[in-house]
């Protein structure tokens, strides 16, 4: 993992290409924030985090670089951080959002029963 924990800057970010599979980049600044670079060279931003009493790390998908620059990124990762260090799966759904959802669904799709 040495050669992928690297100091996140603009410009080191900005030079970073696929390597023709998927790469995970550590900043050895900010612990949890990683870059994720995809095949065709798509780079994310993540926080990688154990939430406390869990055997397995999460993986919350913060923006894409360049549309989201490193501070911005750097300040949403210590947010997610924050959440997670007190309990908090900033992947789990929100009521309003599962009810967002569910209107969707009961407005847009056809019911079963009734074809």
């Amino acid at each position: 993992m040495s050669d992928t924990k690297i100091r996140f800057t603009e410009l080191s970010l900005e030079k970073i290409e696929s390597n023709g599979k998927r790469t995970r980049y550590y900043d050895n600044l900010l612990s949890g924030l990683i870059l994720d670079v995809s095949v065709a060279g798509k780079k994310s931003f993540r926080v990688y985090k154990k939430i406390p009493g869990r055997d397995t790390p999460i993986n919350v998908i913060l923006g894409y670089f360049p549309s989201i620059s490193l501070d911005d990124a750097r300040r949403m990762a210590r947010k997610v951080m924050a959440d997670i260090a007190e309990g908090i799966n900033p992947n789990d759904l929100k009521p309003i959002t599962k009810r967002g959802y569910q209107q969707k669904i009961d407005c847009y799709l056809p019911d079963p029963i009734k074809h």
